[in-house]
């Protein structure tokens, strides 16, 4: 099974990527860990070129595919092939709405591209972690290497959106982000379980929260 945590940069996906890796370890499952950009050599040399503020958008979203073929044919598939959980920090989705919607690129254009990556996962669950603007502003603040700090209130308001709007097109899962990392972690796992077709242990789920 694929996981994959989505939304706007300062949202908590990272943090919930690595809960959500604890969670799984503590029921004895295998957990895989994949970032986009990233993961593999070709994709950790294309993420800072992605961050760069000079880059234009269909220069990113391209550079964003490049590294998430790599990432699927050379760490996704191996590992779900190994019956582990892969658990990615940003997936498709970002392209979308970063490149596509915020940034302006025909999606018709390298949708097809999108469509044929996402075809060689068999099985995958995606959350949007949804946040009050007022709290992704104060976390970008606080994170001094955040490449979205100075961003206005209003593009990260068209980030929420676009995300929601994304979310509800393709049946994603909204998480509200606001909430504690236990209840959001315990609300993703009782999403999950059934999905991978696991019975879902309510007491366990209670006792992370304990």
């Amino acid at each position: 099974m694929l996981v994959v945590l989505e939304g706007c940069n300062g949202v908590g996906k990272t943090t919930m990527c690595k809960l959500l890796g604890g969670r799984f370890k503590s029921l004895g499952y295998p957990v895989t860990h994949v970032r986009e950009p990233g993961t593999t050599a070709e994709g950790e040399a294309i993420r800072p070129l992605v961050r760069e503020r000079s880059a234009t958008p269909l220069s990113k979203a391209l550079m964003c595919l490049a590294a998430r073929a790599e990432c699927i044919e050379t760490v996704i598939k191996p590992a779900l092939a190994r019956n582990n959980i892969v658990i990615a920090d940003r997936f498709a989705p970002s392209t979308i709405v970063y490149q596509y919607r915020l940034g302006g690129v025909n999606s018709e254009m390298l949708g097809p591209v999108d469509e044929y990556l996402g075809n060689q996962i068999d099985k995958s669950i995606t959350f949007v972690l949804d946040a009050s603007v007022e709290t992704i502003q104060q976390r970008i603040e606080d994170d001094s290497e955040n490449v979205y700090r100075g961003k206005g209130n209003d593009y990260l308001e068209s980030c929420r959106q676009q995300y929601l709007s994304l979310a509800n097109e393709k049946n994603y899962i909204v998480i509200n982000a606001n909430e504690n990392l236990c209840q959001q972690s315990s609300k993703m796992m009782a999403q999950i379980l059934p999905a991978m077709g696991l019975e879902l242990d309510t007491k366990k789920l209670s006792s992370w929260c304990s």
